[in-house]
């Protein structure tokens, strides 16, 4: 059997690897040169160092998949401490938490005595209530309806701190605007968070996504460097072409893309389902790798891993990563190294390293149907064009639900999942 997977994301590579493994030929169409979950790494000249774009930072809890997948192939992780800093855009820091968890405590404690204020006190306490509702609550039977603005008003979060704390956290989860964040459903939302705050310390892979990329690769068939623009049928087989001609036949079509670019399809699929693919919503944003410390609490003790900045209107939100602490290649640079999503609208950032426009699925009421739809496709023994990637399967898009649609592609297809072993000891 052939099959075709077009995109090397996460979602992309874990379904062509689970495949290859099981003796099923795969041939992977790439639009960059690159693999698309490496294709916007940063190696810094001179030196050894570098910067995954974006930078991951995952759960154990929350990542079980990816982590299983990483696991799999001897991909090693290690653990980083995660701190939090508030600032308005002037750079004046109103609340700076070094470390949000000590060991396996859920601990946020302010930086100096001078943050110690009756309000940041009130965000603190409403942390630990949160943080007890959610290890309270059965989140699966809420409706897909029901977000997360209802779920502040019905448990009495306080609204300075979903305001000015949680929502500004969220989005750094999400990498979505404010202003979709609210209306998320809360069931999905609130599970992450609730694995962020599991009581496990956050990790990251030892050498990069770049390592896990190259080992899922391994002894794949990959054409990069074109977009595809064409898939048709001759007889029983689906045949794909890129711009720049290059053409491979197959008995299976995986997309790894998402469904806003899936219009390449529409040969090969009714138009009930292509319409279906083109209600999903999609948000842009720009990642900025920096050495501009602006954008950074104005007092150097108050810098954290990661680092929030709005205005009192809450009107614009940034948040900007030091990258140092967290990527042991670049602990010995001395200057510091930053990574900013969405930087404030006209700010001028200066000692710019890479700028880069990503793509992000946004859940919106469109998206619970859509998962159905997908999900009775996925059941579909007969079906031969298939999705994968984050916004394909129930919950936040992030690699974890783009691992679990490529697992539940594979699956169909024919594919033994390894730590789905006993005796694989996963």
């Amino acid at each position: 059997m052939d099959i075709a997977v077009i995109g090397s994301g996460i979602a992309g590579l874990v379904t062509a690897h689970l495949c290859q493994k099981s003796g099923i030929n795969v041939t992977i169409f790439e639009k960059e040169e690159k693999r698309g979950i490496d294709a916007h790494r940063l190696d810094l000249d001179p030196g050894p160092g570098f910067i995954d774009v974006p930078l991951r930072v995952m759960s154990p809890e929350g990542w079980k998949t990816v982590l299983a997948v990483a696991k799999s192939l001897d991909v090693p992780t290690f653990a980083v401490g995660i701190g939090l800093s508030f600032s308005w855009n002037d750079g004046e820091t109103w609340l700076s938490i070094p470390q949000v968890m000590w060991h396996d405590w859920v601990l946020p404690i302010p930086s100096s005595f001078r943050y110690i204020t009756k309000q940041n006190l009130s965000y603190l306490m409403s942390f630990r209530k949160l943080a007890k509702i959610l290890k309270s609550i059965n989140m699966s039977t809420w409706q897909d309806s029901y977000t997360l603005t209802d779920f502040f008003n019905d448990y009495r979060i306080n609204r300075h701190f979903t305001d000015r704390v949680l929502i500004p956290v969220l989005q750094t989860v999400t990498t979505c605007e404010r202003r979709f964040i609210s209306n998320y459903p809360a069931k999905f939302i609130l599970e992450s968070l609730a694995n962020i705050m599991a009581r496990e310390q956050m990790v990251r892979f030892a050498q990069g996504t770049q390592d896990l990329a190259s080992k899922l690769a391994s002894g794949l068939k990959l054409i990069s460097g074109s977009p595809v623009v064409d898939v048709s049928k001759v007889g029983d087989r689906f045949v794909i072409r890129n711009a720049r001609g290059d053409t491979a036949t197959a008995d299976h079509v995986v997309t790894a893309v998402q469904a806003n670019h899936l219009n390449v399809l529409n040969q090969v699929i009714e138009h009930q389902e292509l319409n279906m693919l083109n209600s999903l919503s999609f948000d842009r944003g720009e990642i900025i790798c920096h050495q501009d410390t602006r954008l950074m609490p104005k007092d150097r003790r108050d810098w954290c891993v990661l680092n929030y900045r709005m205005n009192k209107e809450l009107s614009e939100d940034s948040f900007t990563v030091w990258v140092n602490p967290i990527e042991p290649s670049l602990k010995s640079t001395e200057d510091p190294i930053f990574q900013t999503w969405n930087p404030t609208p006209n700010l001028q950032i200066d000692r710019v390293l890479s700028r880069t426009i990503l793509e992000r699925s946004v859940v919106t009421k469109a998206s619970a149907p859509a998962w159905l739809a997908l999900n009775n496709m996925a059941s579909d023994g007969n079906r031969r064009v298939h999705y994968c990637g984050s916004w394909s399967y129930p919950g936040v898009p992030l690699l974890e639900s783009a691992v679990r649609s490529a697992v539940r592609v594979a699956k169909l297809v024919g594919a033994k999942i390894p730590w789905e072993n006993p005796a694989y000891g996963l």
